[in-house]
C-alpha cells in the first residue's frame, strides 16, 4: 500500500515510501504501518557521512574502529558507557542442563560470556517519543 503524496524507492531490496521532497536528516528510514525496514551496514554508514559531513570512507574506518574498540574491550571484561545511549558489558551465564534435541539425553551446557547491550535513557525516549 502506497500513501498519498508519497515515492517509490528501493532500500536494501524493498520497497520503501519516501514523504515528498528530499530525505530530512536521516529520517527516511522508517516505519510505515506495521512494515518495519532494516538498516544494513552500508546504509548506516551513508547517513552518519551525510549528518557529520565526512567521507562514506572516512566514516567506515570510524564505525569499524568503534566496533573493534568496543569488542577488544567486552573481550577483557570491560564496559563501555556511552551516556545518553547505552551500555555494553559481558555478561556471564552459568552452568546449566539441557537436552541433545536429536536423542534426548541430557547434556551439561558449558558457562558461556555474552555481550549485552542496555539502553540508556536519551535511546528510550527517542525510540518512545
Amino acid at each position: 500500500m502506497r500513501l498519498p503524496g508519497t515515492r517509490r524507492v528501493r532500500l536494501s531490496g524493498r520497497q520503501a515510501a519516501y514523504p515528498p521532497g528530499p530525505p530530512r536528516d536521516g529520517s527516511h528510514i522508517f516505519n510505515i504501518g506495521r512494515e518495519k525496514f532494516k538498516m544494513n551496514k552500508k546504509e548506516l554508514i551513508a547517513i552518519i557521512a551525510e549528518k557529520a559531513k565526512l567521507t562514506k570512507k572516512d566514516t567506515e574506518k570510524v564505525l569499524d574502529a568503534m566496533e573493534e574498540v568496543i569488542a577488544e574491550t567486552l573481550k577483557n571484561h570491560g564496559k563501555v558507557q556511552m551516556v545518553g545511549f547505552g551500555t555494553f558489558e559481558v555478561a556471564e551465564r552459568d552452568t546449566r542442563d539441557g537436552r541433545n534435541p536429536r536423542t534426548g539425553e541430557k547434556i551439561t551446557i558449558k558457562p558461556t560470556k555474552i555481550p549485552r547491550f542496555k539502553p540508556g535513557q536519551g535511546l528510550k525516549a527517542a525510540v518512545n517519543g
